[in-house]
């Protein structure tokens, strides 16, 4: 470790499409049993149902395919999920730094947790599935992370590291990162699917090699 304190004591990270080398965790299961959630997306986006009801509407189709699906079940599957090209080692130069890292992301805590220890991330918000007294899913979600903006979660996240917004560098690859890019110090687009991602960031990084954060954040 060097002498010299970390220009940015704090770098909080997208998971999905930022950390791992898929789009959505949420996604990833939905693919695993062949559905889709088109006509949930197209409500959710266009106002006609929360966040709730969203994720309702994804566990729903996985219990229409395994009833009596486990969050074990789920973990399972993410285990499949591939990280982001060269994700553990910016996480050992990271951490070799005195930085420290957090996630926020809307999609599932199975993978988020997993992230957690092959990584070594300190923070992680992420939205979790309800389950009953046997483990399996009740077909609720647990909302952490609302998909609209994450801009409570990132302060409460910078307030609980003991670093100020002003001294944070943020990761992100989707309009939902936008607000957190805005607030943050440093705000990177990384491999961005949307302009508004990009015009939101201060770096844009078309490369999908997490590497490639590094020189702005060391």
């Amino acid at each position: 470790m060097s002498d010299e304190k970390p220009r940015y004591p704090l770098v909080i990270f997208d998971m999905d499409g930022v950390l791992t080398d898929h789009i959505s965790s949420w996604m990833f299961v939905h693919n695993h049993f062949g559905v889709d959630n088109e006509d949930g997306y197209e409500d959710y986006r266009q106002g006609r149902i929360d966040d709730l009801e969203f994720m309702r509407r994804d566990i729903g189709l996985w219990r229409q395919k395994k009833p009596g699906i486990t969050c074990e079940d789920v973990r399972s599957i993410l285990n499949g999920v591939p990280l982001m090209p060269g994700a553990n080692e910016v996480f050992q130069l990271l951490k070799q730094e005195g930085v420290k890292t957090a996630i926020i992301s809307g999609g599932l805590e199975q993978l988020a947790e997993r992230l957690r220890t092959e990584l070594g991330i300190d923070l992680i918000r992420s939205n979790g599935l309800e389950t009953d007294g046997n483990g399996a899913l009740t077909g609720e979600g647990i909302l952490r992370v609302p998909l609209r903006s994450k801009e409570a979660v990132t302060r409460e996240v910078a307030s609980v590291a003991g670093v100020p917004l002003e001294r944070t560098a943020a990761i992100g690859d989707t309009m939902i990162d936008a607000t957190m890019l805005r607030m943050c110090a440093l705000g990177i687009a990384f491999d961005p699917k949307d302009a508004s991602t990009s015009g939101s960031a201060d770096v844009v990084i078309h490369d999908k090699d997490l590497r490639e954060i590094l020189k702005y954040i060391l």
